[in-house]
């Protein structure tokens, strides 16, 4: 999976990848319900080895087999960050994240590096009024594997 920061960021790198013949899919918010499940099936089905992402397929969007993900480009918070980590090394395995990284990204960056560095919580980095603590989410998010 390949994660985009725009619509129109997700269609112009599935297509750069598909016209470089590296079979790629968009999914996206602007496309409609039958091209998604469509997109997800066919790279759920390996028809098509890259998905090419906005953060709305960051939650809820489930696949077995992500060895990899690659942030083209960097989401708006750690959150969205920690989602879109999650989508690798799912139900135990290891899992490998690629980044493109600007100056601009370096403070989401650091924050992220922050929370696995010292094992905070996710109410630690996050800039949001609410609390995760009591949506259950406030435990160790990221242990880092010793190896």
């Amino acid at each position: 999976m390949v994660f985009c920061s725009s619509n129109e960021e997700v269609s112009s790198v599935a297509t750069f990848l598909s016209q470089k013949d590296v079979p790629a899919l968009p999914l996206h918010g602007e496309l409609n319900d039958s091209e998604k499940l469509q997109n997800m099936l066919n790279f759920r089905q390996k028809k098509f080895p890259v998905l090419v992402c906005s953060d709305a397929a960051n939650r809820g969007v489930h696949f077995d087999f992500n060895p990899h993900i690659v942030q083209f480009s960097s989401p708006q918070n750690a959150i969205a960050l920690l989602h879109r980590f999650g989508r690798t090394g799912r139900l135990g395995k290891k899992g490998v994240v690629t980044s493109f990284v600007t100056a601009a990204d370096v403070p989401l960056l650091a924050s992220f590096q922050e929370l696995i560095n010292n094992s905070l919580t996710i109410d630690a980095i996050s800039s949001r009024k609410r609390s995760f603590s009591k949506k259950g989410l406030a435990e160790k998010v990221l242990e880092t594997p010793k190896e």
